[in-house]
């Protein structure tokens, strides 16, 4: 339902929706934690939570002035679709478990508090992961436009390409910067000054976003190229090395270690996982070429200047 929301370029409101739900449920789901509901308890707030973001889009969609008709032709080829695609649905179900691995880690062993602190810190995060469907939403039909047009091996499309990532990396950077800065007000004004342990944990995790939103334009990347297993692969290593690090560090450091555990599979998700494969290389140097260009930048001024110059006293 997000992705047909992309398409048809209505995704302002629905990501509004969407802000709304996890807020509502994040309230629910701390003040859970704090009367000391059981494991058990907080699973089903998550089942919940899923179906409510799944029911609002529902109704957002038959009130929607282009509503999705799985009778027609084009709803046949959405459910042909759907049938060929159980790679993308079982890797975002390892998405999903390894951003909720923290919570379920912690609270089979860990107090309350660190529990709490840690839930409150991963989801005031995860808030901001609605953010990449508007920078997608935007750079994405005229990557797939530049793709069609002059083919995937192109001058033009790896240069789109680029774009997209660096724009993702760069403006996921800057809701990073943000939140470290803010965090120190953000969560006593949210959760009270019983939180404050929660800053640091906090700080930690919303250094996740560059690799997040930079993961956005991987994973509608990965489907333009038909690289499904890839999507499945890198989400489970990123689920296998959360779990490794909780089990190393959430036992002596515990939201913190959560924390940790939590940036690292991110970055191994939308980062390192795509030196493996030689499908995937190419993508990785681009990425690369995201995080340093501030370095990258400044050079490749220089030298388009300098070769402007070498050019203009040529014909002179």
């Amino acid at each position: 339902m997000e992705f047909w929301q992309q398409a048809h370029e209505v995704v302002s409101r629905f990501v509004i929706i969407r802000v709304i739900v996890l807020v509502l449920s994040t309230v629910v789901r701390v003040v859970l934690i704090l009367n000391g509901a059981g494991l058990t308890l907080i699973a089903w707030s998550l089942v919940v939570e899923s179906a409510a973001l799944a029911t609002t889009s529902l109704i957002y969609n038959r009130r929607s002035c282009v509503p999705v008709n799985f009778r027609s032709k084009a709803g046949h080829s959405a459910l042909m679709l759907i049938k060929i695609s159980w790679v993308l649905l079982l890797s975002g179900l390892l998405a999903q478990l390894s951003m909720r691995m923290g919570v379920i880690y912690l609270g089979s062993f860990s107090q309350d508090r660190e529990l709490a602190n840690f839930a409150a810190a991963s989801r005031l995060t995860e808030f901001a992961f609605v953010l990449p469907v508007v920078v997608t939403t935007a750079s994405f039909p005229r990557l797939l436009r530049t793709r069609a047009e002059h083919g995937r091996e192109s001058q033009q499309y790896r240069s789109e390409l680029q774009r997209s990532l660096t724009s993702a990396f760069w403006v996921g950077s800057l809701f990073s910067i943000c939140g470290v800065a803010v965090g120190p007000h953000l969560i006593p004004l949210l959760f009270g000054n019983e939180y404050s342990a929660a800053v640091p944990v906090f700080q930690v995790t919303v250094i996740t976003l560059p690799f997040v939103f930079m993961g956005a334009v991987l994973s509608k990347w990965i489907i333009a190229e038909n690289l499904l297993r890839l999507s499945l692969w890198r989400n489970l290593l990123g689920l296998i090395l959360n779990i490794i690090l909780l089990v190393l560090l959430a036992p002596q450091f515990g939201a913190m270690g959560a924390a940790s555990a939590y940036l690292s599979s991110y970055i191994a998700t939308n980062y390192i996982s795509f030196f493996w494969s030689k499908d995937s290389r190419l993508m990785a140097y681009s990425m690369t070429t995201a995080i340093l260009w501030p370095v990258f930048f400044p050079v490749s001024f220089i030298r388009n200047r300098n070769g402007k110059r070498s050019r203009e006293w040529s014909n002179d």
